[in-house]
């Protein structure tokens, strides 16, 4: 029983370890590098431009996320449920989570391969053409 726990507590503790010594070998670099798609290069300050393009790739991230969970909700529902209407409802929430994920990745998708631009939202900046 104690050589059980004992291998227990090695495995466990054991990838602690190697990481360990790996991150000592690399050199130190502070996790204050700034917001990805929001620091700006050449400045400390970044502009409402660069917010507003990194709070819409969020968005995108959340409403994945909320997509993800409510299919998983529905999932849990329609396994639980014996009531035939709630199967359907079970069924029909998950089609329509699937279609607006689809809806939303097609979106990105397409603005992205029609013009790159079209997601940058740069409404300060007028530019000449």
């Amino acid at each position: 029983m104690n050589l059980r726990i004992g291998i227990i507590v090695i495995l466990l503790t054991l990838p602690t370890i190697v990481m360990g010594q790996q991150s000592a070998l690399q050199k130190y670099e502070p996790l204050a590098i700034g917001i990805p798609g929001v620091t700006d290069t050449r400045s400390d300050r970044p502009t409402l431009v660069q917010y507003l393009n990194a709070l819409f790739s969020l968005l995108i991230a959340i409403a994945a996320v909320l997509a993800v969970i409510r299919i998983v909700a529905a999932g849990f529902q329609y396994m639980t449920t014996d009531a035939w209407g709630s199967k359907e409802e079970a069924v029909s929430t998950i089609r329509a989570v699937v279609i607006g994920l689809i809806v939303l990745i097609l979106s990105t998708v397409i603005l992205k391969t029609l013009n790159p631009d079209l997601l940058n939202l740069d409404i300060l900046q007028f530019r000449d053409t």
